[in-house]
């Protein structure tokens, strides 16, 4: 009978057994204090002597002012399912406290107040949603000293109050056998008192690691540690962060070896570790100027709440309807970019909320249609949306190969928590690299114009000068008839080569400007093709160079609807490239019959392109070696004029090239 009064009469948190009392009118008025222990005394500062018979409201006045519903709650019929739970500011202190109350009989209450006011004072919420059971304990964090009162009860009493007090506690014997557990222990970690009483195998189920099991009996046995926390692990396979006082050091209980009592701060500790990641991720922002380093940092913040092995961003690309991943970490799959549409990623942005789905689920959903696979099959998968408060902006994911219990609703919980912030960063820092790389091309635009116009210049003034060279020569007297032929011939060169640059400026400000004109008629290919070998021939056998065209049997009668002058234009600046640009080898010219198009091309065994410009290639003003285009004819206008011309005309343009191995032009017409 003495080990439960042993225990409350030194443990470091007090107890009351109350009455709840009525009015006149029979509506529940107050609680008459029956019993306290001595912690509780010390605590509200009660007068130890006359606790007893003390009304609730003149031990802590104003505690019930205006929360007349908190007393109809605990009033209700039935009293194995009453509770309260309620924080207050008591006046006459300047104290805050935490009041639970649970009902042991008809109107009796076993209940606790917890001094909360340091707590408060640092805005940290000591209440734990697992906690917020039926009675209360009060505990004074601040000091473990042993009262002088001593709780004399009955053990029926003791063991009542120990049995529902909502911290948990429990007892082993000399042999390591589990001999006392209660209430709370059963809430916190799923194990019924039937399971595991007389076990010397709870410690293994609660704490299966050997090493880190080792290292718990090791802290508990230490009498000079008083931060004993511990992550066990319940029955269905959850974590919870325990603190536990093993005040059994200090205060010896026949029977028992060791005892503890333990409070559940897994949700104390995880709203500590959010501010904390919260903090640090702020921080990062302003100190870390790379993206894929201020991703890693957020996951490995994460990672001390959540199992983040598999973890990614994906960015949402609303006007090409896809996902595309720049920041991830996968055991199994690495994929780059995929479709929005039917995918669990598109769902959660289709949606607008998060998803926490099993394997059975996400099987459920193939089935059904709602979505497809992608990547490999998880256990378990959570998205949550990232937002910047308009519109969804991306997804930030977890998911598990292995361990279908990963994840739970306080996994979720906590991803949409930081997940605000999550997004407001990337989309802040996706911002910043956005500004950088348009600074960069406005700066490589303005070198790069500022080189189109010195080739311009040069492109106007050398046939200008040859013009009025020749032009002068041929003014002047005693010139024989054979100069004077070869002086107009390079006239004629000099002039044809100043149209050609004057009309490209032309066409390149249409096509700028969108005002190009297509006038669509009937064009047979064979007609397209005599043309390029008419006008190409001579100037390929110049250089030395093969022109060769290969066109299908199929095409040479094959007649599409067209602007004859836009598509001679595009394939003309695509040829004057390949002959321009090499100096030994061929051009070859073809065509085919693909997906309902005819696909033209231009190849050529010339100096071909670095893969890193190739991007660049049919930008306005672009090229990628000024100083090489100087020795060539030609304003480099050429590729970018194509691109608008063709694409008037319904098709496109694109490129395979090597540096020094040659290039290939293709361009789509439909037919």
């Amino acid at each position: 009978m003495k080990n439960y009064a042993l225990l409350l009469k030194n443990a470091a948190f007090g107890l009351a057994e109350q009455e709840l009392i009525f009015d006149d009118r029979g509506h529940p008025a107050d609680f008459v204090i029956l019993e306290g222990n001595p912690a509780l005394v010390k605590i509200l500062g009660l007068d130890g002597s006359a606790i007893a018979g003390t009304r609730l409201s003149e031990a802590i006045p104003g505690i019930f002012d205006g929360k007349v519903e908190l007393l109809k709650e605990v009033a209700r019929p039935g009293a194995g399912d009453r509770s309260l739970d309620h924080t207050f500011y008591a006046a006459h202190s300047g104290k805050h406290y935490h009041l639970q109350m649970n009902a042991i009989a008809d109107n009796q209450f076993v209940a606790c107040y917890v001094d909360i006011s340091e707590q408060k004072a640092h805005e940290i919420n000591l209440t734990s949603q697992e906690e917020k059971a039926a009675i209360g304990t009060a505990f004074d964090s601040a000091s473990h000293e042993e009262s002088e009162e001593i709780v004399r009860r009955s053990e029926e009493r003791f063991r009542m109050v120990m049995q529902h007090m909502p911290n948990m506690a429990n007892a082993f014997d000399e042999e390591g056998r589990l001999v006392f557990w209660n209430k709370a222990c059963e809430r916190v970690t799923g194990y019924k008192a039937e399971e595991v009483l007389g076990s010397r195998n709870a410690m293994r189920w609660m704490y299966p690691d050997d090493d880190y099991r080792k290292k718990v009996w090791q802290a508990a046995e230490d009498p000079d540690n008083n931060d004993n926390e511990a992550t066990l692990i319940t029955k269905s396979g959850k974590k919870r962060i325990i603190s536990w006082d093993d005040t059994y050091h200090k205060i010896k209980i026949p029977g028992w070896s060791s005892w503890g009592i333990g409070e559940d701060v897994t949700e104390r500790r995880e709203a500590e570790a959010i501010r904390r990641i919260q903090f640090n991720i702020a921080n990062a922002v302003a100190e870390i100027p790379d993206m894929a380093r201020l991703i890693e940092l957020i996951r490995k913040e994460l990672a001390q709440l959540i199992d983040t092995a598999n973890f990614y961003i994906a960015l949402y690309d609303q006007e090409r309807g896809v996902f595309h991943t720049p920041y991830a970490f996968d055991q199994a799959d690495a994929i780059a970019e995929w479709d929005a549409e039917k995918s669990l990623t598109g769902l959660v942005v289709k949606l607008g909320t998060s998803l926490l789905v099993s394997r059975q689920e996400i099987q459920e959903l193939i089935r059904k249609g709602v979505i497809q696979q992608v990547g490999s099959m998880c256990e378990v998968w959570v998205g949550v949306p990232l937002s910047t408060g308009k519109s969804i902006t991306g997804v930030l994911s977890v998911q598990s190969y292995d361990d279908p219990h990963a994840f739970d609703e306080n996994s979720l919980a906590l991803l949409e928590f930081i997940s605000t912030q999550v997004g407001l960063t990337v989309q802040l820092r996706q911002y910043i690299e956005d500004l950088k790389i348009a600074k960069q091309k406005a700066e490589e635009s303005d070198q790069l114009k500022t080189a189109f116009l010195n080739n311009i210049s040069h492109e106007i003034r050398t046939p200008l000068n040859s013009i009025l060279g020749f032009g002068r020569l041929l003014s002047e007297e005693g010139a024989n008839h054979a100069d004077r032929l070869s002086h107009i011939r390079n006239l004629q060169v000099s002039s044809k080569r100043l149209i050609n640059t004057i009309e490209g400026m032309l066409d390149l400000a249409m096509v700028v400007s969108g005002t190009v004109q297509s006038k669509r008629s009937s064009l047979d290919l064979q007609e397209v093709f005599d043309d390029l070998q008419g006008r190409y021939r001579s100037l390929c056998e110049t250089k030395g160079l093969q022109l060769v065209f290969h066109i299908p049997e199929s095409l040479k009668q094959q007649a599409i609807e067209t602007d004859s002058m836009l598509l001679h234009k595009a394939l003309s600046h695509l040829v004057d490239n390949a002959v321009k640009f090499t100096e030994w080898g061929r051009v070859e010219v073809g065509a085919s019959n693909s997906a309902g198009q005819i696909v033209f091309f231009v190849r050529d065994t010339g100096v071909g392109m670095d893969p890193g410009y190739i991007d660049q290639a049919f930008e306005p003003f672009s090229q990628e070696n000024i100083a090489y285009t100087r020795g060539h004819e030609g304003s480099g206008m050429g590729l970018a004029i194509a691109r608008g011309l063709i694409r008037k005309l319904g098709g496109d343009i694109w490129v395979k090239s090597a540096k020094d191995k040659g290039s290939t032009f293709y361009l789509s017409h439909p037919l």
